[in-house]
């Protein structure tokens, strides 16, 4: 059952609704009034209401997040710039080579796919690989 509330007493109803509910939004205001109340038009009332609330507009934050506009971003060629690692010495199963000892991993940005190559491996070999 549902009471009728007169078009003079729309916003007092609405005010104490939603500071008595913590600012829910539209949907939980909605849903609050449709379990007692009833006046004409009342979804576009709650609407407006909690569009126009300062605290509301205060504490919630928007859906969608503003975002500036895309920027064109210079990528350069294939392995115009590469970044790697090196991490170890890793414990090594005694199925595998007794050589292996440290992991390295390589790429670019425009490559899909991370090389990666397991062997012994020291800083200054990688550089001049790389340079080579």
């Amino acid at each position: 059952m549902q009471l009728v509330v007169p078009a003079i007493t729309t916003k007092e109803v609405l005010r104490k609704i939603t500071n008595a509910g913590a600012h829910f939004g539209i949907n939980k205001t909605l849903s609050k009034i449709r379990e007692s109340l009833y006046w004409v038009h009342y979804r576009q009332y709650v609407e407006n209401w909690c569009k126009n609330c300062r605290t509301c507009a205060a504490v919630k934050r928007p859906k969608i997040m503003a975002r500036g506009p895309m920027q064109p971003q210079n990528v350069g060629s294939p392995f115009g710039r590469t970044a790697g690692e090196v991490a170890g010495p890793l414990p090594i199963p005694e199925e595998r080579n007794k050589d292996t000892k440290k992991v390295k991993g390589s790429g670019d940005g425009l490559q899909k796919k991370l090389s990666s190559v397991y062997k012994m491996l020291r800083t200054n070999r990688i550089e001049r690989r790389l340079v080579e």
